[in-house]
């Protein structure tokens, strides 16, 4: 019996040692080869049972495990084989280039470095993998499914996460693939910002048309933007299963972003300047950044949004700032490059304000004023009413409102120094600063200003010889030509309220607390008050002036 038992042995260690190598053993090609590879598992099998029922072991070594340990045996040193003789194997088993550079005999160890070297040794496991699933699962029966792999990822994916020992885990292929990705992200700059300046030349070479019908920006944004989505698909289907490896790519990318966008921007800026006298394409250009702004907005959100890595995150709101100033930058300048002809029409305003003659008697209501108001505001309003008109139709609503901040700026500091504060000769100027330093002194600025004014414009140290000046001065003032009676006063008073109107655009425009709050009409205001002040309240102003000053020096 313990003869028989020691032979039983002898012969389950013999199968195990055939069956770990059954690939030499039992070559798929021979069909006689896979029926004896088939009775080595039924024999195993046999044996198990014989072991249970007969000798009545408790715990025998199943088929089923042999079988499995056996074959996992193979695998890896089959495998290990392809890993160390990846480039002679492949070579035997495939048709390779004819132009491919021929290998030193000496030099067809791994190349872990090499993508080449990747592809061929996945296309070697896949061959083997398909023979272990087409020729000798069927005959093992008990053969694992995990073997059926396409790539990398796809094998990991469908055969290996389930695997207990890989359950739940972050894989590490992912690692082994993340310098060549990061590789391809750094060659993609060079190559986004080649077709960048390809994509701007075409579109400018082409007028700067609209991209379609309804869009009221032109081509190369679109373009841009094209480019830039391909490379999140391509980056997107890796489909990486390591969150940080993910996240590396992600802050790597929105690097890519930065610095398309930012050149763009760059290009923008810098042609602007010889597309003003186009009113069409300039609209079209700041479209363009406003564009910019919306596209990486949609991007960021198919980066993951909210869930966005913190690093990545951070480097687009940034980004989403820079264009926003830059869209500040370029309304400012498109606006500025009208203030010659608001100034030549303000001038005109002016004049006409000057023949508004009349008003009531003492004692009596001042009568309307509004059809005077809109005689007067006729040569500001032509320009304004065919421009905004134009800028409706031509701008983004977000660009259009920053455009009529930009244009309701200008107007307003050009009415103040204009028409409510005109040249002056130099005795005359000192007043004026006398009006701006008061108006700067309720807006808290500091007092010492002020005073130092006067010294230096009145040439006195004393109080009694400003307060002499500014008497001399304010009768000469009040005498000039261009003085603005209160009828005059009220009239461009109502002016300011047709013009804010004008700005509001029925809701469309500007908001009605903007305009009311912005510190341009508020000194214009303050101005025009100031303007028909009595000598009293002025000398009044200046004691006030100097009893604060004197105060915060004794504090």
């Amino acid at each position: 019996k313990e003869k028989f038992v020691k032979l039983l042995d002898q012969l389950h260690n013999s199968l195990r040692i055939d069956l770990s190598m059954y690939r030499n053993n039992f070559p798929a090609s021979s069909a006689e080869k896979l029926m004896d590879l088939k009775s080595t598992v039924d024999l195993l099998t046999s044996i198990t049972f014989f072991r249970m029922k007969v000798q009545e072991l408790s715990s025998p070594p199943r088929a089923s495990t042999v079988v499995k340990d056996c074959v996992k045996a193979c695998l890896r040193s089959t495998y290990q084989f392809l890993f160390e003789n990846c480039y002679e194997l492949y070579n035997r088993e495939f048709q390779v280039d004819p132009n491919e550079a021929k290998r030193d005999p000496a030099d067809h160890g791994p190349q872990l470095e090499s993508v080449d070297f990747w592809h061929k040794l996945i296309a070697l496991i896949v061959s083997v993998i398909e023979e272990d699933r087409n020729s000798y699962a069927p005959v093992l029966n008990q053969f694992p499914q995990e073997l059926n792999i396409g790539q990398v990822k796809w094998l990991h994916t469908n055969y290996v996460k389930d695997v207990p020992p890989y359950c739940g885990a972050v894989p590490e292929y992912p690692a082994w693939f993340e310098p060549f990705v990061m590789q391809w992200l750094n060659e993609n700059d060079d190559v986004s910002l080649e077709y960048l300046n390809g994509a701007f030349n075409r579109d400018k070479k082409d007028g700067f048309q609209q991209s379609s019908e309804h869009a009221l920006f032109s081509c190369s944004v679109v373009d841009v933007f094209t480019q830039l989505t391909q490379c999140f698909d391509v980056v997107s289907k890796l489909e990486c299963p390591d969150p940080e490896i993910w996240k590396r790519y992600m802050k790597r990318f929105a690097k890519t972003i930065v610095k398309v966008l930012v050149a763009y921007a760059d290009i923008v800026k810098k042609e602007f300047p010889e597309h003003l006298k186009e009113e069409r394409v300039a609209c079209i250009l700041m479209n363009n950044i406003q564009q910019l702004r919306v596209q990486l907005e949609k991007m960021f959100e198919s980066m993951g949004g909210p869930k966005l890595e913190r690093d990545a995150a951070d480097i687009l709101k940034d980004l989403q700032n820079r264009l926003n100033g830059t869209l500040d930058d370029l309304a400012s300048m498109f606006a500025n490059s009208l203030e010659s002809r608001i100034t030549a029409s303000v001038k005109e305003l002016g004049e006409l304000l000057q023949k508004v003659g009349g008003g009531a008697a003492p004692g009596q209501q001042q009568p309307p004023v509004h059809h005077e108001a809109d005689e007067v505001l006729r040569p500001l309003m032509d320009i304004l009413d065919g421009s905004l008109t134009m800028y409706a139709e031509s701008c983004e609503k977000t660009v259009l409102k920053r455009l009529l901040k930009e244009l309701w700026k200008i107007v307003m500091k050009i009415l103040e120094k204009t028409v409510v504060l005109p040249p002056m000769t130099d005795k005359t100027m000192m007043l004026k600063n006398l009006t701006n330093n008061a108006k700067n002194l309720a807006a808290n600025a500091k007092i010492e200003d002020m005073t130092q004014l006067f010294k230096s414009t009145v040439g006195k140290q004393d109080v009694k010889h400003a307060l002499s000046g500014v008497m001399d001065i304010s009768k000469e003032h009040l005498s000039a030509e261009k003085s603005l009676t209160p009828k005059q006063c009220g009239v461009l008073d109502a002016a300011l309220d047709t013009i804010k109107l004008y700005f509001h655009a029925g809701g469309n425009g500007l908001k009605k607390a903007f305009l009311e709050k912005s510190p341009e009409l508020q000194s214009l205001r303050y101005a025009l008050s100031l303007y028909t002040q009595t000598t009293d309240t002025l000398i009044r102003t200046f004691v006030s002036c100097q009893q604060n000053q004197g105060n915060r020096i004794y504090n």
